[in-house]
C-alpha cells in the first residue's frame, strides 16, 4: 500500500477519535512515525473544563450568571430537535 492510501486510512482513524491535533505524523512508502507535541498538549490541558460563552445581549439586560443559566438550559431543548 502506498503512502497516500495509508495516509488516508490513518487520517480516518485519527479524525474518528478527534485526536489528529495531538499527533505530528510522517508517512512514507516504507514507514510511519509520529510525535506528540507535548507543549501544545500541555497548553490545551490548562483549558480543560473551561468554556467561553459569547452573547450579543448587553450585561444590563442579561447578567453573566443568567447567560450561563440560559446556555445550560439549551441541553433540555436540543433533544426535541433530534
Amino acid at each position: 500500500m502506498g503512502a497516500e492510501k495509508f495516509g488516508v486510512r490513518v487520517g480516518k482513524i485519527i479524525n474518528r477519535y478527534c485526536v489528529a491535533k495531538h499527533f505530528l505524523l510522517l508517512i512514507t512508502d516504507n514507514s510511519l512515525s509520529y510525535e506528540r507535541p507535548r507543549e501544545k498538549i500541555e497548553a490545551e490541558a490548562h483549558l480543560d473544563r473551561m468554556y467561553v460563552i459569547r452573547t450579543s445581549v448587553c450585561p444590563e439586560v442579561l447578567e453573566e450568571s443568567e447567560t450561563v443559566k440560559a446556555y445550560k438550559s439549551l441541553s433540555q431543548i436540543e433533544p426535541e430537535f433530534l
